[in-house]
């Protein structure tokens, strides 16, 4: 029951990021995320209508391209999505 609950909220925020309804997603990309087998490539396919930035304390630099080895960095960093003005 908890898988098949947890899919449909998967299917959910799916049908939500792809509508454009969240302007900006603020995630922590760390360690964690090599533990639960979750990519960078991940958030990349799922939100692909949008713009990605690594904060850093001296601003934000965007992410161009998805290029393993400059985005599957498992320490701590946060990063922004936001939407794509269309």
């Amino acid at each position: 029951m908890f898988l098949l609950l947890k899919n449909f909220v998967k299917l959910c925020m799916v049908v939500i990021f792809k509508a454009g309804k969240i302007k900006a997603i603020h995630f922590e990309f760390n360690e964690m995320n090599l533990a639960s087998r979750t990519c960078f490539r991940d958030f990349w396919s799922l939100l692909s209508n949008y713009d990605f930035f690594r904060l850093l304390s001296s601003g934000m630099i965007k992410i161009d391209k998805y290029s393993p080895v400059q985005t599957e960095i498992f320490a701590y960093q946060n990063i922004v999505a936001i939407l794509k003005v269309k």
